[in-house]
């Protein structure tokens, strides 16, 4: 009898724990459900704000080269300011007033115009090799009263103010008692660059005669160079305007030149 009551109480015990196993393993996998669901929750969350600031980051690089790039062409107008000012060019102006009212009238037409140009593109004068065969006839009429900061020759003053340096070729060779008429540049010479060059010598009253790219000979010696000299031949030719500088096709000149 006594034997019996224990084997009762025996099962009893084995079936509680049985029923507690059952009811821990309930459990464990309804906090295991829950665990998963809360860390599923989670990295939905996760996901979602991060394609959230993703985007807000895209967004913001997109204004930040917006205003990048409003600042640059800010900085680069303002770089221009100075160099291209009415005050930049009055020493020249005065001389030529005094001299040619009508070689006045097609100097201011190439201030204009190179201010438009340099408002609308950007130069980039670093790229540019020049060279400036010096000459008598580009001195300025009445250099003494000219202040100090500016140099005496013509060319060699415009050519600086607008960010462009020169190297001059100094020679009683080249000081031929004619002044400087002609511009010869590569084809790898950027057009804006090219006309800038024309542009600022127009306006402190270079007569300029010619554009014209190297001819073949020169092409592989003279690469990204821009040289600033003179032609007897073109002494009696038509003085080209502001009109005819921006006008010129300087992709034609180089396809003719390379026929050639």
């Amino acid at each position: 009898m006594k034997e019996s009551i224990q084997n009762i109480e025996l099962e009893r015990q084995l079936n509680n724990l049985s029923n507690a196993e059952k009811k821990f393993r309930v459990r464990s996998l309804f906090t295991l459900i829950t665990i998963l669901t809360i860390l599923l929750l989670l990295i939905t969350l996760s996901l979602f704000q991060f394609r959230k600031y993703s985007t807000q980051v895209s967004q913001l690089k997109t204004t930040t080269k917006t205003l990048n790039d409003s600042i640059s062409k800010l900085q680069h107008r303002l770089k221009n300011f100075e160099a291209f000012s009415e005050y930049s060019v009055k020493w020249d102006s005065v001389d030529i007033l005094v001299s040619d009212p009508i070689k006045y009238k097609l100097s201011q037409e190439a201030h204009e115009a190179l201010l438009a140009l340099a408002d609308s593109v950007t130069l980039n004068p670093e790229s540019v090799y020049l060279r400036y065969y010096v000459k008598y006839k580009d001195q300025y009429p009445k250099y003494n009263r000219i202040p100090e900061v500016f140099k005496r020759n013509r060319v060699q003053n415009s050519i600086r103010r607008i960010g462009y340096k020169t190297f001059d070729i100094d020679n009683d060779s080249y000081r031929e008692n004619i002044g400087t008429n002609v511009i010869h540049f590569h084809p790898e010479v950027s057009e804006n660059d090219i006309k800038a060059i024309a542009l600022c010598l127009l306006r402190v009253g270079i007569e300029l005669k010619g554009i014209e790219v190297f001819s073949n000979r020169w092409i592989n010696s003279k690469f990204k160079t821009v040289e600033i000299g003179s032609e007897k031949s073109l002494v009696n030719s038509k003085t080209l305007t502001a009109k005819d500088v921006l006008n010129l096709d300087i992709a034609a000149k180089i396809k003719t030149a390379n026929i050639q």
